[in-house]
């Protein structure tokens, strides 16, 4: 015969918070006696008050019982409102070993018990189609006898982290991580990710209702050689003869490099402002502009001079730069890759270091974008160690500085989305020394590196990590104004996350809509954006305001 099942549940209450959660328990108790089936023992206890911590003691019949109990409607209320009151839980199952409770009969040894009579045997396992994803994880590892800190410790995480995703607080979205769950729960990937919470794929998701992103133009430019009629010698008109610099070309008009230089200034100022469309528009006109001018002599020239051609190469690196962080921001991660290799090729052949260096950035931040963790941090770490003799100078120049700190950045978070919690704030430690030593906010190589920079990532590793009080703590003494409208957003977007975490979902809600009110079309094209408008759906189910309703329609994230 299956053994009983226990389970305590350690919940440490936030401050003054502790009547509001003592009648939510007495609710559930009292809603517990009448349940079908009901626990054979449901109690709540105090165990001290600074801090005010309740353990929540359930025994039941066996783990079916437990897991068809948890499927009554006031105990999934009890749950989602018990999480919005507390700071931490910690749950740990309990096999009877000896004993006697009421309904149970006697247990033995062994953990098992004779039925008591008028009570049937239990039946077969409940189906856990209708289950969400972190409630499959709790079944599973309750199955398999183990603590949350134990499967936590299996995987890498932190005990906090297992916490909120067994209570659908955080997602997990890499397939890293949920193959290491599936591993130490002895389950396939497929029984943790119910194919109705499953992310769209990267790209599409939003295709019904984000505006047209309009980076067809930029995109032709990376798919073929970009000045190919300039390449290749002229043709005559008139008997198809190969003409040379200086005869059919004498009427074309002279390039306006410092018309170029503008563009190119011009279309970071709109990819900065992540207004994605336009940006992609004055890039696609841009980039073939510079392309053709770096192979086409002036009349009366046989070639481009050195001074122009490494204004222009100065120019098309920071054009492919733009293009890097536009097409990452619409979330096409290998167009992205091919511009940031552009820009690194053309800088190099500038003998621009720094513009190499930026390159690799771009690079870098696109790899973390999208999850190619292993590849964002070979690029950060082989990149910070050619760096390191020059920024450790006393004179280092401050574009060392700038792209050394933003570096950091990337690999912070970086780190923080692969569980490593002392990498991510080491990063974050070393860029903060670094904005310290420039002397205040900067966008040196198109950066916006500097002191409140840092800041904002501080909050996105914290929201990375599930510290979301940490977060929100750290948000209410940031003042992202002297940033860009991007960086201001994706900040937004972090604190929404991190109030979706504490289920503060009106608070979660506005955040997101306000970063939508400053950049729509990175709201409209962010899959973070979906993931956490999905979640806070998720959590709000049929009470959903119409606010989340409109927003999940125009982030495709599914109206809940």
């Amino acid at each position: 015969m299956e053994a009983a099942y226990g389970l305590v549940v350690r919940v440490t209450v936030a401050p003054g918070q502790q009547d509001a959660f003592d009648r939510l328990a007495a609710e559930a108790a009292d809603a517990a006696t009448t349940a079908h089936p009901s626990p054979l023992v449901y109690a709540c206890h105090a165990a001290g008050e600074e801090p005010p911590v309740r353990l929540i003691y359930q025994l039941h019949r066996d783990r079916s019982a437990y897991e068809d109990h948890e499927r009554q409607p006031y105990a999934r209320r009890f749950r989602r409102a018990w999480a919005a009151l507390a700071t931490t839980t910690e749950e740990t199952p309990l096999s009877l070993m000896a004993g006697v409770a009421p309904g149970l009969g006697t247990a033995t040894g062994d953990g098992t018990a004779s039925p008591a009579p008028g009570r049937p045997p239990a039946g077969p396992d409940p189906d856990l189609d209708g289950t969400s994803f972190g409630q499959r994880i709790a079944v599973f590892r309750r199955r398999r006898g183990m603590s949350q800190r134990t499967l936590a410790h299996a995987v890498g995480r932190s005990e906090s982290w297992m916490s909120q995703v067994e209570r659908d607080i955080l997602p997990v979205g890499r397939l890293s991580v949920l193959q290491r769950l599936a591993d130490a729960l002895g389950v396939s990937i497929y029984d943790l990710e119910p194919a109705e919470l499953a992310p769209p794929p990267p790209g599409q998701g939003n295709a019904a209702h984000a505006p047209a992103q309009d980076l067809d133009g930029v995109r032709a430019v990376l798919a073929g050689h970009p000045a190919l009629a300039a390449l290749l010698p002229r043709l005559a008109r008139s008997g198809g003869e190969a003409t040379g610099p200086g005869t059919e070309d004498d009427d074309m008009p002279s390039v306006d490099v410092a018309a170029l230089e503008r563009a190119v200034d011009e279309s970071w100022a709109l990819v900065h402002d992540a207004r994605i469309a336009e940006a992609g528009r004055r890039l696609g006109r841009t980039l073939p502009a510079i392309e053709e001018a770096l192979r086409r002599p002036r009349p009366g020239e046989h070639a481009v001079p050195e001074d122009r051609r490494r204004v222009l190469l100065a120019a098309r690196a920071r054009a492919y730069e733009a293009a890097a962080t536009a097409f990452a921001q619409a979330e096409e991660p290998d167009a992205a890759w091919v511009a940031a290799e552009r820009a690194l090729a053309t800088a190099e052949a500038a003998d621009d270091v720094w513009g190499v260096v930026a390159a690799l950035y771009r690079m870098a931040h696109g790899f973390a974008r999208h999850g190619r963790l292993t590849e964002a941090e070979h690029v950060v770490g082989s990149t910070l160690a050619a760096l390191s003799p020059l920024v450790e100078a006393r004179d280092a120049p401050a574009e060392a500085r700038s792209l050394a700190g933003a570096l950091h950045l990337v690999g912070g978070v970086t780190a923080a989305r692969g569980g490593r919690r002392a990498a991510a704030h080491d990063h974050v430690e070393a860029a903060r020394g670094l904005a310290t030593g420039l002397g205040g906010d900067r966008d040196e190589r198109d950066t916006e590196f500097g002191p409140t920079n840092v800041d904002v990532h501080a909050v996105a590793v914290a929201v990375e990590l599930g510290d979301a009080g940490v977060a929100l703590d750290m948000a209410e003494r940031v003042d992202p104004s002297p940033l860009s409208a991007e960086r201001q957003a994706r900040f937004l977007v972090d604190v929404a996350r991190a109030h979706g975490q504490r289920r503060q979902l009106a608070a979660a809600t506005r955040a997101l809509l306000d970063a939508e009110a400053i950049a729509p079309e990175l709201v409209a094209a962010d899959e973070s954006v979906r993931d956490a408008v999905r979640l806070l759906a998720q959590q709000a189910g049929e009470e959903a305001s119409e606010d989340l309703r409109s927003l999940a329609h125009r982030t495709a994230a599914g109206t809940p």
